[in-house]
């Protein structure tokens, strides 16, 4: 009796190592119905969470920073083919986002620090995103002119702007419009308003 219990523990304990060795190698094993992240609907393979499954049948690891949910494909972009999320990201464009190192603190010059809420339902909820600061910022701690810390341009009064208005003057060294008459409150109210009206024959 002890004899065949020692067998039904060695053929057990012999399954599991080979399932062991099977989830950390770079084989797939068989189609097994399963909803894990690593699988894919179009594909008759399963991978090991932080894999995806290739053409070969084998398993590929996914990109070294793509988030806990794992990837479609080798891609370090967020989407079909590469991550689906990010434990931290940097903004490519108004579309992409590229997965990137998560430790480093911060973000490079010319982006701010954003963190999407963990109840957002876009894929990247609950990471941190570099973004992208406002074209008339060099740096910045936010969207828009508004959260402009340096400007890239000029600085009139406390607003960047890509070039001095009239009624100021440049004044190259501290990348400052002067005021020429010396009245903050008229200066910008006209400023702003050139703008808007520059923006509604623009667009029409």
């Amino acid at each position: 009796m002890s004899a065949s219990i020692s067998k039904q523990h060695f053929a057990v304990k012999s399954i599991l190592i080979f399932l062991l060795i099977f989830s950390f190698s770079g084989i797939c094993l068989g189609n097994t119905n399963s909803s894990s992240p690593s699988s894919s609907p179009s594909s008759s393979v399963w991978c090991p969470k932080g894999r995806f499954p290739k053409e070969d049948g084998t398993c590929q690891i996914c990109y070294a920073y793509c988030g806990k949910t794992g990837c479609t494909g080798p891609s370090a972009i967020v989407g079909e083919g590469g991550c689906k999320t990010c434990w931290k990201g940097i903004e490519i464009n108004s579309t992409h986002v590229k997965c990137i190192v998560p430790y480093n603190h911060g973000c490079l010059t010319g982006y701010y620090l954003d963190e999407v809420p963990t109840h957002s339902s876009l894929p990247l909820a609950g990471s941190k995103v570099c973004r992208r600061c406002d074209p008339l910022c060099e740096t910045c701690m936010g969207p828009g002119v508004a959260y402009c810390i340096q400007c890239k341009f000029y600085k009139l009064h406390y607003l960047c702007v890509d070039a001095c208005p009239a009624n100021t003057r440049a004044d190259e060294e501290k990348r400052i419009c002067v005021d020429i008459n010396n009245d903050p409150q008229r200066t910008m109210i006209q400023y702003i308003y050139n703008k808007t009206v520059n923006r509604s024959s623009e667009s029409t």
